[in-house]
């Protein structure tokens, strides 16, 4: 991560800048019925659809999280990811969640490759 000050001659104000380059993921988070035994093979979930919890979505990546707590934490500092991002549905999630939070996408770069 780097950090950088920028002070403006007219203002002689400083704006704190934070850019942050790379981890950016989406975690998934589900419920189990019971731990899995030591050894053997076991089932999570019932067999019934019903009965099988939708994974919650959550932005994630070391980085990301750290340049979204710095925001939350100092609403004056800049803050900013440099990483690529995929056009899919999770590219789109991220980028509404960093917008969200207010952490710059203007250095994301969109790849199709990316999923």
């Amino acid at each position: 991560m780097i950090t950088s000050a920028v002070v403006t001659s007219s203002v002689r104000q400083i704006h704190k800048r934070v850019i942050g380059f790379g981890s950016n993921v989406i975690d998934y988070w589900t419920r189990i019925k019971e731990f899995p035994p030591q050894a053997g093979a076991k089932y999570l979930f019932d067999s019934s659809p019903n009965e099988r919890c939708k994974p919650l979505a959550l932005p994630g990546g070391v980085i990301l999280n750290q340049l979204a707590w710095i925001k939350a934490l100092d609403s004056t500092v800049h803050t900013s990811l440099v990483a690529k991002q995929g056009f899919d549905s999770d590219g789109r999630f991220l980028r509404n969640c960093m917008r969200a939070a207010r952490v710059s996408t203007k250095f994301v770069v969109l790849d199709k490759a990316v999923r």
